[in-house]
């Protein structure tokens, strides 16, 4: 005996799981909660060339595509007229399947007359209000005071799903984004002759998009921003002459054809535009207990400074981030010096931990031996070897101290012959003449040696 399943919704994910449950030998029944079907709902969308990659499987793409706008591009504009790029609208498939816009109301048409071709039976007024899991069977009761019984239950009834709230009664809720959309089609003798791409403008009050159809048409949307979600009732309380010179004056100050195209147009009731959270449950398994997936890491939001202009930066927030782990300073061996920074901090930290927080020159640091080695404290191994005289004084018999160490790092910098090193000191790499070579009378003198014996005398960028 075959299984049965129990779909939740015939919008347009509704009849097309049906279809390939049924392909898989299970039988499907939708149960949809309103009493007649949605064929005049809705604007146009775009499909992506992996969403009809997904119809081709279950044969249903080409009268979707047949009845659709090729539009595999999208070129963005500035609401003072400048083109700021333009880029791909989805992947190109091997056999040239590129993305396409379609009518909601005539892909919901498709899908669904496909699904009843196919025998896939629709059940309309079929309000979903309870669901009784038994480990072996699950039911659904609905609002008529009728029920359906199934091995296996998907919800497809929308953003507002009820199935998901009484799956999992914690689930977050749709948030409204604060846009309204609004869209039409209309008859445009000026239409510009680029068919295939979109043109998305980021306008001064409103963002604005459209495309034209081999037959002229422009296919237009429009997003105003909205603070309050209206209700159904404001929505419809408002006149479609009243939209339309809403949507105008938003869009007059912008430097193209927006606010013209609106005008022909019959905007109609916007829709508000919702999004939805992670959802943290997905399904329930035979057992009854829920299978809890992780939601996506959101990161953390801190503030710092973000890249700006020209390379400027500016104020924002930027994501927190893992803690990075603090680096380790390993011992000093021969004349290298420590690291700048971390130096300097390991360095204030062992004067801090003896009471000594002066800087002045030539205080004494106490021995290694007296620094404690356990809580996380780490030693600063000692130079056992005097500094060039180019460098300055020579360190103090405690320790070097952080100037000392800057000194040092610019002694170790890229030298070249008769230019001073890229860093603070001027120390030279010794000469490398041979030996008993003359030197001119009154010459001066080389200067002693930077890097030392027994390492490379040039370097580049900084010691790590």
């Amino acid at each position: 005996m075959a299984r049965k399943a129990l779909i939740i919704g015939c919008g347009i994910g509704g009849p097309a799981i049906a279809m390939a449950l049924q392909r898989a030998g299970i039988e499907p029944v939708v149960h949809e909660a309103y009493a007649t079907a949605a064929d005049n709902v809705g604007s146009f969308l775009n499909i992506a060339s992996n969403g009809l990659d997904a119809l081709r499987v279950l044969d249903a793409h080409e009268p979707v595509m047949a009845a659709g706008v090729r539009t595999p591009r999208m070129v963005m504009w500035s609401g003072t007229g400048k083109r700021l790029g333009e880029v791909a609208n989805g992947l190109r498939l091997a056999d040239g399947t590129e993305s396409h816009t379609v009518q909601r109301a005539d892909l919901y048409r498709i899908v669904r007359d496909e699904a009843l071709a196919r025998g896939v039976p629709i059940e309309y007024g079929k309000r979903l209000v309870g669901i009784e899991d038994t480990g072996r069977s699950v039911t659904a009761r609905f609002a008529d005071g009728t029920e359906a019984a199934g091995d296996l239950l998907i919800a497809a009834d929308g953003l507002h799903s009820a199935a998901r709230t009484l799956l999992d009664p914690a689930a977050p809720g749709a948030r409204y984004t604060g846009l309204l959309s609004f869209g039409g089609i209309v008859d445009d003798p000026g239409a510009e002759s680029d068919p295939g791409a979109y043109h998305m403008v980021f306008g001064k009050r409103a963002f604005f998009g459209h495309t034209v159809d081999e037959q002229g048409r422009t296919w237009w949307f429009a997003n105003l921003p909205h603070p309050v979600a209206p209700t159904g009732d404001a929505l419809a309380a408002t006149s479609p002459d009243a939209w339309r010179r809403i949507l105008v004056e938003a869009l007059k100050d912008d430097a193209n054809r927006s606010a013209e195209i609106v005008a022909m147009s019959e905007p109609g009731a916007p829709l508000p535009v919702y999004d939805l959270p992670p959802v943290p449950v997905w399904h329930r398994g035979p057992d009854g207990t829920d299978r809890r997936r992780r939601p996506r890491d959101v990161p953390e939001l801190r503030a710092g400074r973000l890249a700006g202009r020209r390379g400027r930066a500016g104020p924002g927030q930027v994501p927190a981030g893992p803690a990075r782990p603090r680096r380790r300073l390993r011992p000093v061996r021969g004349a290298a010096p420590p690291p700048r920074r971390t130096g300097r901090r390991l360095l204030r930290q062992d004067q801090q931990q003896q009471g000594r927080r002066s800087r002045r020159p030539g205080l004494p640091r106490p021995d290694d031996a007296d620094l404690p080695q356990e809580g996380g404290q780490r030693r600063v191994a000692r130079l056992d070897v005097p500094l060039p005289r180019r460098l300055g004084r020579a360190r103090p018999a405690g320790g070097l101290r952080p100037a000392d160490v800057r000194r040092r790092r610019g002694a170790r910098r890229s030298w070249s012959p008769g230019k001073p090193s890229s860093g603070r000191s001027r120390a030279r790499r010794p000469s490398r003449r041979p030996a008993g070579a003359g030197r001119a009378s009154g010459s001066p003198r080389p200067s002693p040696p930077g890097p030392g014996p027994g390492r490379p005398g040039r370097r580049r960028g900084r010691w790590r």
